[in-house]
C-alpha cells in the first residue's frame, strides 16, 4: 500500500543504523507518527507518504507501523532538528486531513541515540512512550524523548 517497509523488519534495521551511528559518533532520530481512526487503505495514503518521503528522504529508512503509523529513522540528526521537522511535518499532515474533511487526532513522538550505546527496542520503546504522551497534549501533540546523561550514566552504572 504504502511502499514503505514492514514493522517486522524496522527493530533489525533500527540496530544496524544505530551501530552505524555509534560507530562515527552521530546522533540518530527516531520517529513514530500515528493517526486516529486511519488505516493503510485510506485515500489519502498516496499524499500523506509523498509527504513522508519529501521530509524523510529515504524509503527504506520509512516503515509502516501497528495499523495506523509510521516510524522513520534519520541520521545524523540531533533533537532540536528533528523537532523542527516535526513541526513542519505536523504542519503538512494537519493540512492534508484539513483538506480532505477527516479530523483525526494524530501524534509525533520522537527518540534520539543522544550519544548512547542503546539497542532499536529501547529506541521503539522511548518513542512509543512520548508518542502516547503526544495524543495527551492539547496545543501541539509532538512528544520528544529528551535523554538525561547524568541519570543514563547512573543507570549504567548501577546495572553493571
Amino acid at each position: 500500500f504504502t511502499g514503505f517497509g514492514w514493522e517486522s523488519y524496522l527493530e533489525t534495521r533500527l540496530d544496524s543504523e544505530l551501530a552505524r551511528a555509534a560507530s562515527s559518533e552521530q546522533d540518530l532520530s527516531f520517529f513514530l507518527i500515528a493517526i486516529e481512526n486511519f488505516d493503510f487503505n485510506n485515500q489519502i495514503i498516496p499524499q500523506l507518504t509523498s509527504i513522508l518521503l519529501e521530509r524523510f528522504k529515504f524509503r527504506d529508512l520509512v516503515f509502516e507501523y501497528g495499523t495506523n503509523g509510521f516510524a522513520a529513522i534519520v541520521q545524523g540528526m540531533n533533537l532540536d532538528r528533528a523537532m523542527a521537522l516535526s513541526q513542519d511535518l505536523y504542519t503538512q499532515i494537519s493540512a492534508l486531513l484539513v483538506n480532505n474533511q477527516m479530523n483525526n487526532k494524530f501524534g509525533i513522538g520522537i527518540t534520539t541515540r543522544s550519544l548512547r550505546l542503546i539497542t532499536g527496542n529501547r529506541l521503539i520503546d522511548e518513542a512509543q512512550q512520548a508518542l502516547n504522551k503526544a495524543f495527551d497534549e492539547e496545543g501541539l501533540p509532538i512528544v520528544a524523548f529528551r535523554v538525561n546523561p547524568e541519570k543514563y550514566r547512573q543507570y549504567l552504572s548501577d546495572n553493571e
